[in-house]
């Protein structure tokens, strides 16, 4: 099995098994094609089209399957776009609870979007910072892109 998103995108190879995801039309709705959350529907556009694959971060989403058990409660800090969330609360079951944090409206939107589009009753999105003390702090929501 081919991880497609660990082929580095500035390489040659990278830059052309991209072209045709770069084709398709930002919000696009599409099924993601493998891993844990195989089938659940994702916004092309709203990350990086390893998400939609199903190949984003797949070590990680590999590591999860064997901690999150069904009937926990997952707390996602930082949800963005809402990747984790969806396999929490595929991994939780309708036992458990997901609770996603996102303070960033443009990310918030695609979150809300995918709960919705997934109809995730186990998943409560909360549109908040979360922090080791309360008070005012800068935060960044470039993306990393600079």
């Amino acid at each position: 099995m081919i991880n497609w998103s660990n082929i580095d995108h500035r390489s040659l190879t990278g830059r052309l098994l991209r072209l045709p995801a770069r084709a398709l039309p930002a919000g696009t709705v599409m099924n993601i094609r493998r891993g844990p959350t195989r089938r659940m529907k994702w916004i092309a556009g709203s990350a990086i089209h390893g998400c939609w694959l199903g190949t984003y971060q797949l070590d990680k989403q590999v590591a999860l399957q064997r901690f999150v058990q069904p009937g926990l409660t997952v707390y996602d800090i930082g949800a963005q776009a809402g990747f984790y969330t969806l396999l929490f609360s595929r991994l939780v079951g309708d036992r458990g609870r997901v609770f996603a944090f996102e303070p960033c409206p443009y990310e918030a939107r695609f979150l809300v979007d995918h709960v919705r589009m997934n109809k995730l009753a186990n998943v409560r999105v909360i549109l908040a910072a979360v922090a080791d003390q309360a008070g005012l702090v800068a935060m960044s929501t470039d993306r990393g892109m600079t």
